[in-house]
């Protein structure tokens, strides 16, 4: 997910399976309902690692603040759908904001946890006790997150030492401000209609797909589309001819570890694509509730992708010229 200089392939795998193992510790805990959460945590402090020690620490202190922010803002009632979207537009300017310093798909990430957590809260009180209060809920959670997403900056500096160079992207396009309307708006239709179902696929999407410069985003939507299909396809195939459940646990896992070497490794998207959706659709879904699973994460990407391909082209029909520039980042 992010564009850097890539370490040894040996420590790769190393840091690929250390890095898994508060997850599996998780899913096979009282709070298993937190699993999905708690990956996106790690997800955001695996890409910090690409960066340096201070952006991993940085980002496990912003995702425990984001994770107890969002669980709390869904016991507000009517004013969640505002205060809902607001956090979601506020998250897209400041991952606008850090993207020059090389920490875009950190942003990204955040934006996606925020919107998990808003749209579709189900089971998040699960092992909490009887009728837990939406504090305990936000601080159990943050907590866990803090663990998992701490875990990652142990390994980047016991496996991963040492700085990287990540990829300095200069915005050709006005990338705060379209991310945070059409994250924006997808937000809001979720939080108005389509809250505690799987539709905020589509912020997520949105949150991937969109990049700071006009060709990169119309070419992530072609990958990400194409991942989606083929990962949402291979976990159906999966499911319908593997009857054993530790067998398909054990293929999510190693899907799982895939999405940390191709992340680190900075293998082509469509590749991270296909294998981040075979391990959430295994992950997350029944046998029996896989194959609509399916169909509805295909759905809200290609709506989403299209979505924000469509917003960079009136962007660059109506909007001011510019120029993309890319450097990388050394000495941070």
């Amino acid at each position: 997910m992010s564009e850097a200089q890539h370490p040894p392939a040996g420590r790769l795998v190393v840091a690929a399976v250390l890095v898994l193992a508060p997850i599996v510790a998780v899913a096979c805990s009282p709070w298993s309902a937190f699993t999905a959460i708690v990956l996106f945590g790690y997800l955001a402090a695996l890409n910090a690692a690409l960066v340096d020690e201070r952006a991993v620490a940085l980002t496990v202190v912003v995702t425990t603040v984001v994770a107890f922010v969002a669980v709390l803002l869904t016991g507000t009632g009517p004013a969640l759908p505002l205060l809902g979207t607001g956090l979601i537009a506020l998250l897209a300017f400041a991952t606008a904001a850090v993207t020059p310093h090389g920490l875009m798909s950190v942003g990204a990430v955040q934006i996606v946890l925020a919107a998990h957590l808003l749209i579709d809260p189900r089971g998040l009180d699960a092992g909490l006790g009887p009728s837990p209060t939406v504090w305990t809920t936000s601080s159990v959670l943050a907590g866990v997150v803090f663990a998992v997403a701490g875990w990652v900056l142990l390994v980047r500096l016991a496996v991963l030492p040492g700085k990287h160079a990540p990829l300095r992207v200069e915005p050709s396009i006005p990338y705060g401000t379209l991310l945070a309307v059409v994250c924006g708006l997808f937000a809001l239709i979720c939080l108005l209609w389509f809250r505690g179902t799987n539709m905020w696929w589509t912020v997520l999407t949105v949150a991937l797909v969109l990049q700071p410069a006009a060709q990169d985003t119309r070419a992530r939507a072609a990958n990400r589309i194409v991942g989606t299909f083929v990962g949402a396809t291979v976990a159906g195939i999966a499911v319908a001819l593997i009857a054993s459940e530790t067998v398909v646990l054990v293929l999510a896992v190693v899907a799982a570890v895939a999405c940390v070497v191709l992340t680190l490794a900075g293998s082509a998207y469509w590749l991270y694509s296909t294998a981040v959706t075979v391990s959430v659709m295994l992950l997350t879904f029944t046998p029996s509730g896989l194959l609509v699973g399916d169909v509805q994460r295909i759905v809200c990407t290609v709506v989403a992708a299209a979505a924000s391909v469509v917003a960079v082209l009136l962007v660059e029909w109506f909007g001011p010229e510019r120029t993309v520039q890319r450097r990388r980042v050394v000495g941070r």
